[in-house]
């Protein structure tokens, strides 16, 4: 169209968009005011919008909106709606591009997963507060049992309470690493500058592997801008599966870090039992402990969440290992 909003040319599909109107000669379009054309007059709203808007683009700003008009059927049609100034060599604006796109489908789909995510957190809340408080209940009525008892009666059943609480501890956390892999891609947290060196002895201090372990970390490790929480809870399980699943108390996990383009590439190894090569792709999958037998207390989420965690962040993760030679993850993380 020209700079005062006459229109110059149109395409076929604009066109054909206007057949159910009876108009389906370009002479009925060309020349005429732009927010004159059928589009536009069943709404003075949209014309007076639309007469801004080319007054913008005339004076070279690229305008972008969306509206609503009716479609031959009677319902409402979203059209992506835009209007590109076209420069000539000296930079002056020479004419406008109208372009629109019908994007009532993908607007339809976006309302369908906003509704989900609505029903998933409300799923969230359920399991936070109506599955949780019982379980806390059942623990602490348990332990005054426990107190109430005294003498002969308590040995014989002191041990079956203990392991009541256990359960209990393990099904709270099942639920805890349940939410937090539900809350995964869905949380705003801030991107911060973040040293991996001071992150990692922050996260190995908290945990406090037994002394007769060693983990050794790479000298120069990088600072990067990023999710402080999601690297953490990656190497916390990462390290932690490590020391859970060793066989030994005196085992060792060294950490390495390497360059790979547009992202560092960290190194988790352990000189742990090892891992089947068959069983490989089962670790990442939820509720799939690594080696259960070693750790009963497992709630087998702990990889599926650091996968999902660094995969949302547009990393990878891969695994290294056999029986009987320790076992190696190696993930990789936006600089």
């Amino acid at each position: 169209m020209s700079l005062n909003g006459i229109v110059l040319e149109i395409n076929r599909s604009a066109l054909d968009s206007l057949a159910h109107l009876g108009y389906d000669r370009y002479s009925e379009i060309i020349g005429t005011e732009f927010w004159e054309t059928p589009w536009w007059k069943h709404s003075p709203q949209l014309q007076a919008q639309l007469k801004i808007a080319i007054a913008q683009a005339a004076n070279g700003q690229f305008i972008s909106y969306q509206f609503q008009f009716p479609a031959p059927s009677g319902s409402q049609i979203t059209l992506d709606f835009s209007l590109k100034p076209v420069f000539n060599e000296i930079g002056r604006v020479v004419t406008i591009v109208a372009e629109g796109h019908d994007i009532t489908d993908l607007k339809q789909i976006q309302a369908v997963l906003e509704q989900r995510n609505q029903d998933l957190d409300s799923f969230v809340h359920i399991v936070s507060h109506d599955l949780k408080a019982p379980l806390r209940a059942i623990a602490n009525l348990s332990q005054w049992i426990e107190d109430d008892l005294e003498g002969e009666m308590l040995t014989e059943i002191q041990p079956q309470l203990v392991l009541l609480r256990s359960r209990v501890a393990r099904m709270s956390a099942t639920i805890n690493g349940l939410l937090d892999y539900a809350r995964i891609g869905r949380s705003d947290d801030k991107i911060e500058p973040v040293s991996v060196a001071q992150l990692l002895a922050e996260t190995i201090d908290s945990i406090a592997p037994p002394p007769t372990f060693s983990i050794s970390i790479a000298p120069n490790l990088p600072t990067l801008n990023t999710k402080r929480l999601f690297l953490s809870q990656v190497f916390a399980n990462l390290i932690g599966n490590g020391i859970r699943h060793h066989d030994r108390s005196d085992g060792s996990i060294q950490i390495s870090c390497q360059e790979c383009g547009d992202f560092y590439e960290f190194g988790i190894a352990d000189d742990g039992p090892g891992i089947a090569p068959e069983n490989h792709d089962k670790v990442f999958a939820i509720f799939q402990a690594v080696n259960p037998q070693n750790s009963p207390d497992s709630t087998g989420i702990g990889l599926a969440i650091v996968k999902k965690i660094i995969e949302t962040e547009g990393g990878t993760i891969r695994l290294e290992s056999e029986l009987g030679h320790g076992t190696a993850f190696y993930f990789t993380w936006k600089r």
